[in-house]
């Protein structure tokens, strides 16, 4: 059984990679994807599943506090679209780093924002 999904967003310049493999640093975007790779890899496991393992999963493997969405309390929320379809390019990319595994891949799910301390982020 899988408790939790993460990425290892560690987006590099152009610079960073654009040299020998061997001086090429690791990393790559992750957060811009993550969310529409598991929709797409994972069809048969129900959207709310793979939002909890993103959202609270990682928090109960390590034992830590499960924030409530109450009235009165900063909310911090993912604003997504489960059921959109679409093929994944350098325009959703908002890191510094334009490298993924994912460019030109068809995904499903979108995350589209963000609200966190009152405010609304969007993508």
């Amino acid at each position: 059984m899988i408790d939790c999904f993460a990425t290892h967003h560690l987006p590099q310049d152009w610079d960073a990679k654009e040299v020998e493999f061997e001086y090429a640093k690791n990393g790559m975007i992750g957060l811009e994807t993550c969310f529409g790779a598991l929709c797409a890899a994972l069809p048969d496991v129900p959207v709310e599943q793979i939002v909890e393992m993103l959202a609270t999963g990682g928090r109960k493997v390590f034992g830590r506090t499960i924030p409530a969405i109450e009235e009165g309390v900063p909310a911090q929320l993912t604003l997504f679209a489960p059921g959109r379809e679409y093929t994944f390019s350098e325009t959703h990319i908002g890191s510094k780093s334009k490298n993924s595994a994912y460019l030109g891949r068809q995904l499903k799910g979108m995350a589209l924002g963000i609200i966190n301390n009152g405010k609304v982020y969007l993508g």
